[in-house]
């Protein structure tokens, strides 16, 4: 056998395994397009939370603070 036919030998990929790794591919593009919606929608419903939680905290302590004057005269 000649030294190009080897070559070509060597750097052959059969079909399936051509396929197999564009399946891969294609999964592994999809895993980092899905993960990267779910970061997003986690960080904007954190977003949305965030000042929320800051005024229901701040309530609470004035409610806190109305109860215990109400109580102490």
């Amino acid at each position: 056998m000649s030294q190009r036919n080897q070559e070509a030998l060597v750097g052959y990929v059969s079909g399936a395994e051509l396929a197999r790794q564009r399946r891969n591919k294609r999964k592994r593009q999809q895993r980092w397009i899905w993960s990267s919606i779910a970061l997003a929608v986690t960080l904007g419903v954190i977003s949305i939370a965030w000042p929320c939680r800051i005024v229901s905290r701040s309530s609470a302590a004035s409610k806190g603070d109305a109860t215990e004057k109400e109580t102490s005269i």
